[in-house]
């Protein structure tokens, strides 16, 4: 079995799997995460085999189709996803662990690198850290982070920001706690667009570092790129980006308030697509209230409309 602990913050997810590939699409994640003294609070298994040694128990309530073959199952607080005769996952929420068995657990390193971000999300919510769906990079002597619905634009104007001399903070996962952002950098889903607009980019998505995801891009680690952020980040603007059909980028100032709420309601959208929906959505929500509120108390917050021009929207952000 190849195994990696990997943590933040005192908090640790153990991973373990007797398949290379899969192990070292891992590695190239989270190893610069690797910790060994934090006791894990979370466990993800994966055994990659043709004989599946559990399976979905009679009388277990479907609880959604996963396009295009898999389902959930529910029964006695576990959790089962099964795509007949490929993968078959056990899934306990409540003591943030996984098991799973599948022909060929590398082909879906998407969904286990998934499943491992939310057990990381998880563990770290336990010690008073929270997690906003966003990027974020330091420019100047001020720290921008986006955030909103998916596929509208936080990744691109991150890279966009980097290409101008801005330092990385951190891509899609945002983790906040009592002493600011934590800078968290895996490496980030590049989809060919985007390549293709940043030369450095496009030439590290094509090397031996990047993980092909088919036709949809690469995962590239811009650690390799650009500069980074080590140290805690204490937020100084917040955007909240849509993506519209234009040229121009408009941008407004909101209350503080409203921000809060569209922060809970993109939290609660990416949680009703993980695991943990079924674990105490409530409780989930009144962990990371304080900190949310902490966030955008400290931050000057806007809803951002980012055109296709992307001078345009690098100038009416950073001129706000």
């Amino acid at each position: 079995m190849y195994g990696l602990r990997f943590g933040l913050e005192e908090s640790a997810v153990q991973f373990s799997t007797n398949c290379r590939d899969l192990y070292e699409k891992v590695l190239g994640d989270y190893e610069r995460y690797r910790v060994s003294d934090a006791s894990p609070e979370a466990f993800m298994e994966v055994y990659k085999c043709n004989d599946f040694p559990i399976s979905v128990p009679e009388y277990a309530l479907r609880e959604a189709v996963v396009p295009p073959e898999a389902a959930i199952y529910s029964k006695d607080g576990l959790l089962y996803l099964e795509e007949k005769g490929k993968r078959v996952l056990r899934i306990d929420p409540h003591k943030n662990r996984i098991h799973e068995y599948g022909t060929s657990p590398e082909d879906y390193y998407m969904l286990t690198r998934f499943s491992l971000k939310w057990m990381l999300i998880k563990a770290l919510e336990m010690k008073g850290v929270s997690y906003i769906h966003g990027s974020g990079v330091r420019y100047g002597d001020d720290s921008y982070f986006f955030t909103g619905p998916p596929k509208h634009g936080k990744t691109r104007n991150l890279v966009t920001f980097l290409d101008k001399g801005g330092s990385f903070i951190t891509d899609d996962t945002i983790f906040y706690g009592e002493n600011g952002v934590i800078p968290f950098q895996i490496k980030s889903k590049i989809i060919k667009d985007l390549a293709e607009s940043f030369p450095d980019v496009h030439t590290a998505s094509l090397g031996e570092d990047s993980v092909r995801l088919d036709d949809l891009g690469w995962l590239v680690d811009l650690t390799k790129i650009y500069p980074c952020e080590k140290k805690y980040v204490d937020p100084s603007n917040l955007f909240f980006l849509y993506a519209w059909n234009s040229r121009e980028t408009k941008i407004k100032e909101i209350a503080k308030k409203e921000m809060l709420s569209r922060l809970i309601k993109v939290y609660k959208t990416e949680l009703a697509s993980s695991y943990w929906y079924w674990k105490e959505e409530k409780k989930s929500l009144t962990s990371i209230f304080q900190q949310y509120g902490d966030f955008v108390d400290k931050a000057r917050c806007y809803v951002a409309f980012v055109g296709s021009d992307p001078e345009e929207a690098f100038k009416s952000i950073t001129e706000v």
